[in-house]
C-alpha cells in the first residue's frame, strides 16, 4: 500500500509542477485566449446574416436561469458532485478513478467544457495535460455559474444537437425550463452515449436507463420518494421536433462553407469574429424547400452561378436526421442526363446533324444480344434528329449513337473530367455513377464554352473587420468550345414543340417558367433528375432513396423539375 501511495504522491507532484510550469510560461496571455469562442458568421448574396456559430457549433444559447432547477441538480450530481469545491480539476476523483482502474469519470465539468470548446476526444497524455491546464486558467477568471452555463450549452446530445435548449426542444418539444425529472434523466443519460441512450434510436435502453437514474436520485435524497414514483410513471413521449433555428438548406450549406474554410490559413486565436460572404440565395432556397418538404423521398439540389459560386447545396430532406450531403458526396446512376455527354462526343466527331431510327431493335455485341425500349414503349418509328431525340429523351437514338461511336462516346467525355467508367452500350442510358455536383460540372462546361471551374462556397473572408481573403474564380478549358455551343443550342429541345408522338419531357413546367431555359431530365427505376441552366446559372435536382429503393411515387419523379421551376422563378 505504501508503494502505491508513494507513486501517487510522485504522480501528483509531477502534474502539479508541470501545470505550474505551463501556467507561468504562458502567464502573459490573457484569459480571452482560452475562454472566448470563435464566432463564425455566414452571409448570403445580399449580405444578410444567415448563420452564426460559436466554436463551430450552432444552437440556441440559454442562460442558467432558463434551465429547470432539477435539471441542473441532476447534471451536477451525476457529472461532478464537487464542482463547486474544486478549482478546475478534482484530485479526489483522479485518485478514485486511478484506484478503480477506470479511465473515465475523472473529468470535471470544467474539463469537459474545455474539451467541448477547444480539444478533441483523442486520448493522450498531451491532451489531458492541456485540458487540466486550460481548466485551471478558466476557473481563475470565470465564475462557476458561467462555466456551468457554458457547459450545458455545448454538450452533444446526439442527432446533430448541441446544447440543452435544442436537445430539450427536439426530444420533448419545450424549453429546458420545463424539463421534468424524467426528461432531465433522459438527457443526462444521452451524453454518456448518444447512440446507445437515444430514445429515438434505442427506446428500450433509454427507458431502462431513465428508471435506473430516477431510483438512484431517490436513494441519494436528491428527489423525494413521491417525486421518484411519479417520474417512473411518466410516459416516455418523444416529440422529435427539429429546432427551427435554421432551415435544412442553410445547415447543409454551412457544412460546405466550414469544410472549405479549412483550406485557408486562419489563426487559432479564440477571440475573433470570422465573417464569410457567399452567394447563397435565401429566397431561392426557401422556394426549393417548399418542394422538398412535400416529399418523403430523399431530395438534393445544387445551384451555381457563372463564376462557379454555390447558391445552394441541399443534401437531403432533414439535416438532423442525416447531415450526409448526397448532392456533394453521394454517387448515383445519372440516367438520361448522360445523353448530352454522349452527344457532345458525337458533335465532336461530326455526327451532330445525323438522323437515326427511333424504333424497337436489338443490339448484338460480342456475341451477346441486348434489347432495350423507350419509356412507355412509345417510338417515332422514323428517322429523328438529335434535337428531337433530346426533346423526348429517345433511348433508341442514344443507343444507336453509342454503337456508331464505338461504345466509348460517353467514356471519352467522362475522361476529360478525370472520371473512369467501363465502356458499355448501357452508358448511353446513364448507368455511370457520379454525384450531382460532378454531373453539374459537365453541364456547366456545356453552358460556358467548355470551361471547368472548381465550384466554391466562399467569396470573401473578413476577420475582425479586416478582409483577409477574396476567392477569385479560376477556369480551365476542358471541352471543345464550338462543340459545347452546338450542344447548348440543342439543349432547349425538351421545352420546344415538335411533330412527335412522344411528348417533350419539359412539357409539364414549360408554360410555368418565367423565362426560357435549357436543360435535360433523367429518370430510371431509382433516380429522377432535372438539370436546368440559363446564361447566369446552372441548376441540378435529384430525388430517390439513399437506400437504393425503387422510386414509384409519381410526385417524387416530377419533384426535380418542380425544384428547378421554383428556383428559376425565384431567381428571375
Amino acid at each position: 500500500m505504501r508503494i502505491w501511495l508513494k507513486r501517487l504522491l510522485k504522480l501528483s507532484l509531477f502534474f502539479t509542477l508541470l501545470i505550474l510550469f505551463l501556467f507561468f510560461i504562458d502567464r502573459k496571455k490573457t484569459i480571452h485566449d482560452i475562454s472566448k469562442m470563435n464566432r463564425v458568421e455566414i452571409y448570403d448574396r445580399n449580405n444578410e446574416l444567415i448563420y452564426t456559430s460559436f466554436n463551430l457549433h450552432e444552437g440556441n444559447y440559454v442562460s442558467l436561469d432558463e434551465i429547470s432547477d432539477i435539471t441542473k441538480k441532476i447534471f451536477i450530481n451525476e457529472e461532478d458532485k464537487r464542482f463547486y469545491k474544486h478549482n478546475g480539476f478534482d484530485i479526489y476523483r483522479i485518485f478514485k478513478s486511478f484506484f478503480s482502474g477506470s479511465s473515465s469519470g475523472a473529468s470535471t465539468i470544467t474539463q469537459q467544457y474545455i474539451k467541448n470548446l477547444y480539444l478533441n476526444n483523442k486520448r493522450s497524455y498531451k491532451r489531458k495535460l492541456k485540458e487540466l491546464y486550460l481548466s485551471i486558467r478558466l476557473e481563475l477568471d470565470y465564475s462557476k455559474k458561467e462555466i456551468f452555463e457554458g457547459y450545458l450549452n455545448t454538450i452533444y446530445f446526439g442527432h446533430n444537437l448541441y446544447g440543452i435548449h435544442d436537445a430539450s426542444m427536439y426530444y420533448f418539444g419545450h424549453n429546458p425550463m420545463n424539463l421534468s425529472i424524467s426528461e432531465a434523466c433522459i438527457l443526462r443519460n444521452i451524453i454518456k452515449n448518444p447512440t446507445k441512450y437515444s430514445p429515438i434510436l434505442n427506446y428500450e435502453n433509454a427507458y431502462i436507463a431513465r428508471n435506473a437514474l430516477i431510483k438512484e436520485l431517490s436513494l441519494k435524497g436528491l428527489i423525494t420518494e413521491n417525486e421518484a414514483k411519479n417520474a417512473l410513471c411518466d410516459q416516455l413521449i418523444i416529440k422529435k421536433m427539429k429546432p427551427k433555428l435554421y432551415q435544412d438548406s442553410i445547415l447543409y450549406f454551412k457544412d460546405l462553407v466550414l469544410e472549405e474554410l479549412k483550406k485557408y490559413s486562419i489563426s487559432n486565436d479564440y477571440n475573433q469574429t470570422i465573417k464569410i460572404y457567399t452567394n447563397y440565395d435565401s429566397l431561392m432556397n426557401k422556394a426549393i424547400m417548399e418542394v422538398i418538404n412535400e416529399n418523403d423521398e430523399d431530395c438534393a439540389f445544387i445551384a451555381v452561378d457563372k463564376d462557379g459560386y454555390y447558391l445552394s447545396a441541399i443534401g437531403g430532406n432533414n439535416y438532423i436526421e442525416s447531415s450526409f450531403n448526397i448532392a456533394l458526396n453521394g454517387k448515383r446512376a445519372i440516367a438520361s442526363t448522360a445523353k448530352p455527354l454522349l452527344y457532345y462526343d458525337a458533335i465532336l466527331h461530326g455526327y451532330g446533324n445525323i438522323k437515326l431510327m427511333s424504333s424497337p431493335t436489338s443490339f448484338k455485341i460480342n456475341n451477346k444480344t441486348y434489347t432495350f425500349k423507350n419509356f412507355g414503349s412509345i417510338y417515332e418509328n422514323r428517322l429523328i434528329t438529335m434535337e428531337e431525340a433530346l426533346a423526348v429523351s429517345d433511348n433508341m437514338y442514344a443507343l444507336r449513337m453509342q454503337v456508331l461511336l464505338g461504345l466509348n462516346g460517353v467514356s471519352r467525355t467522362l475522361k476529360t473530367f478525370g472520371i473512369e467508367d467501363k465502356e458499355s452500350l448501357n452508358q448511353a442510358l446513364g448507368t455511370t455513377e457520379m454525384s450531382l455536383k460532378q454531373l453539374l460540372s459537365f453541364y456547366y462546361a456545356f453552358n460556358y464554352d467548355g470551361l471547368k471551374t472548381g465550384f466554391k462556397a466562399i467569396k470573401k473572408i473578413v476577420i475582425n473587420n479586416q478582409t483577409k481573403y477574396i476567392n477569385h474564380p479560376e477556369y480551365k478549358q476542358v471541352l471543345n468550345k464550338k462543340a459545347c455551343n452546338i450542344l447548348k443550342s440543342k439543349l432547349s429541345a425538351m421545352f420546344n414543340t415538335y411533330n412527335l408522338i412522344q411528348k417533350p419531357t419539359g412539357t409539364r413546367i414549360k408554360d410555368k417558367l418565367k423565362i426560357k431555359i435549357k436543360g435535360k431530365s433523367g429518370l430510371d427505376d431509382y433516380n429522377s433528375y432535372m438539370i436546368g441552366f440559363t446564361d447566369d446559372y446552372v441548376l441540378g435536382a435529384w430525388t430517390g432513396f439513399k437506400e437504393m429503393k425503387l422510386l414509384t411515387n409519381v410526385n417524387a419523379k416530377i419533384a426535380p423539375k418542380l425544384m428547378v421551376l421554383n428556383a428559376i422563378n425565384s431567381l428571375y
